[in-house]
């Protein structure tokens, strides 16, 4: 039974998990006895589902999670204006909270007092609570701006720093705008900048929450880094070379042979220094005098740290190479593979290395098609998806299959990942070849895909729009997720299907003969699939988001996965403490048939069934 009028309004609730169950639980308490059950019925039963006798009453934090997460999957990635509002918000919940990486994955316990009360952080609190893993792409997180970089927040949890004292810690971060530890490092990527002890705010391209830490906080601050860093102010690990560009930029640069430094002063002009080398070269580095000013922005391949600063001269203290993107791409198959399960290839048959695939896009020559198969007769949780990208002047082909084993198998999940195929190996094409001309004029470059289900061309040709309670939502989105990716527009084609039936296969059009060769191979490969359990891994690369529950990731509904674990969690602990069933023997009970033999009986029996189970006959 769903709740429409109650439910619409869970996703603004900002409560715990605690508050909202004690408040739904003295109602439910005021209620049971005009449902026919006694109010001193163990608490467990109230809310356990059918299957394991339970009365089936709503557990009122698990419909929230539930509500929370649908909307979430529902809107991220896409472009609707709660998307924008969804990411802007997280970018601010990472920004708070101060560590790298999947913030939602960490401890809500000891980490949660960073945060201030927000949407995000009663999601965090409620996941932590029931088991429940939300994971984004890399792409939505804050990733480390050196090798071996790690946040401050983590760096000072190593040292042993929590509770208040982190808090306060955490508050002076973010005054000095300051995220990882090599936001506060010199250029050797090891010396901590003595910057961080001014008590003025530095500049930065990403934006930070206006903190005002009192006097004793910025002590505090010097004094924990000056306690974990050794006499000269020097860290255990030093950093390696810079994975991309500091968010804190840079002022001073070095040219090649540290002979000049440059120091930029604004978009219009720079100082010149030039290495003195009349005077002895101290522990403070070389010194540099100025020797002019110039116009426009200064050489910025080498980045540089001073010390000694005066108008006319400087020390230099360290130098290290400015981050430059990698000049050379991965080739098409290194690219394909990276970052991928081995299963989800396993079936994968490729022409010539695929080098050709970027060349067919170019020259409009590429044909896609692709087809899925489900066989209930066999399994009635299999289902594959094949495709095939032919070049028609080479006549060189891609062709793959992908067999899924999951409880939602139908024909429709079959179409969809024979969908995603295709999608998968053109972002491949394009990552291993940037400078292709597609990439130049993407704006007016179209790659038409075929398929025989409308689904699959109606969502594929609307990849901006949010979901809406769909089935095989975790692949719908991940449709439109890969379309979003591909640098160029993506047209999807309705092709009839099966056009064999009743026309000769030579006598079919190209596309048609395409078509139908994915149907075969998509029937061929489940059922070799099937006879050899051999199925792919159900997780996909640069999906944007997923949702695990007990570390299964969830395909469909979340909130009946979330039920069904704590269902099965807890009817396991009750049972046995009722000395119904002993833990040994649980897994024996065919449960999930146990759900749909119980509702079959009438809503009467299934009561009597709970108050008989549960040892509460009388009603008050």
């Amino acid at each position: 039974m769903e709740y429409p009028k109650w439910s619409y309004g869970l996703s603004s609730l900002y409560a715990s998990p605690s508050q909202l169950d004690d408040l739904m639980g003295s109602i439910y308490f005021q209620a049971l006895p005009q449902l026919g059950f006694n109010q001193h019925i163990t608490k467990e039963f109230r809310t356990l589902p059918s299957e394991y006798q339970g009365i089936g009453l709503r557990q009122w934090s698990f419909e929230k999670l539930g509500r929370d997460l649908a909307m979430l999957l529902r809107h991220w990635g896409s472009d609707s204006t709660l998307a924008r509002s969804f990411q802007a918000l997280y970018e601010a919940f990472q920004m708070e909270v101060g560590v790298n990486g999947n913030v939602l994955s960490r401890s809500f316990p000891e980490l949660s007092h960073l945060a201030t009360h927000s949407w995000f952080k009663n999601l965090w609190q409620y996941s932590s609570s029931y088991d429940v893993k939300i994971f984004f792409h890399d792409r939505f997180h804050i990733q480390p701006t050196r090798e071996r970089d790690i946040s401050i927040v983590d760096w000072f949890i190593r040292h042993g720093i929590s509770g208040d004292s982190l808090g306060i810690l955490n508050r002076v971060r973010k005054f000095y705008k300051v995220h990882s530890l090599a936001d506060i490092l010199c250029a050797d990527g090891r010396t901590v900048d003595t910057v961080v002890f001014s008590r003025r705010p530095r500049p930065s391209h990403r934006t930070f929450s206006w903190e005002p830490p009192t006097p004793s906080d910025f002590v505090q601050w010097e004094q924990t880094i000056r306690s974990i860093t050794s006499p000269s102010l020097q860290c255990s690990r030093t950093l390696g070379p810079y994975l991309r560009s500091p968010h804190i930029p840079f002022s001073w640069f070095s040219s090649n042979d540290n002979s000049l430094l440059y120091n930029a002063f604004s978009n219009e002009g720079y100082n010149v220094y030039q290495r003195c080398y009349v005077s002895v070269t101290t522990r403070s580095g070389p010194r540099f005098n100025k020797i002019s000013t110039l116009p426009g922005n200064p050489p910025k391949s080498i980045y540089a740290s001073v010390v000694n600063y005066s108008s006319n001269h400087v020390n230099l203290h360290s130098t290290a190479p400015a981050f430059n993107p990698a000049a050379n791409p991965s080739p098409f198959l290194t690219t394909l593979l990276s970052n991928s399960d081995p299963s989800l290839w396993s079936n994968l048959q490729i022409d010539g290395g695929g080098s050709w695939l970027i060349d067919a896009i170019n020259n409009e020559s590429l044909d896609i098609c692709n087809d899925g198969s489900y066989m209930p007769d066999l399994s009635c949780s299999a289902c594959s998806g094949a495709f095939i990208l032919r070049c028609r002047e080479s006549n060189r082909e891609i062709k793959g299959c992908f067999t899924d084993n999951s409880h939602d198998a139908d024909n429709y999940r079959g179409e969809l990942l024979g969908s995603i195929g295709p999608l998968m190996l053109l972002r491949a094409a394009f990552l291993s070849c940037p400078n292709s001309s597609v990439h130049e004029d993407a704006s007016v470059s179209t790659i038409r895909l075929h398929c025989d289900n409308r689904g699959v061309v109606l969502h594929g040709n609307d990849p901006h729009s949010p979901l809406n309670g769909q089935k095989q939502a975790d692949l719908v989105r991940l449709l439109k997720s890969y379309s979003r990716l591909i640098p160029c527009t993506i047209e999807w084609v309705h092709i009839r299907g099966h056009s064999d039936r009743h026309t000769a296969f030579n006598d079919l059009s190209p596309l048609q003969q395409l078509n139908v060769r994915c149907d075969k191979l998509a029937k061929s490969t489940l059922q070799h699939s099937i006879s050899n359990n051999t199925f792919m891994s159900p997780t996909f690369p640069d999906e944007d988001i997923v949702v695990a529950v007990d570390s299964l990731k969830a395909r469909w509904s979340i909130k009946s996965s979330i039920y069904k674990h704590w269902g099965n969690v807890t009817a396991r602990d009750l049972f046995s403490r009722r000395y119904k069933i002993c833990p040994d023997a649980f897994d024996l009970v065919y449960w999930d048939c146990m759900g749909k033999v119980m509702c079959d009986f009438p809503k009467t029996f299934q009561d009597w069934v709970t108050r008989h189970i549960s040892d509460f006959n009388r009603c008050n």
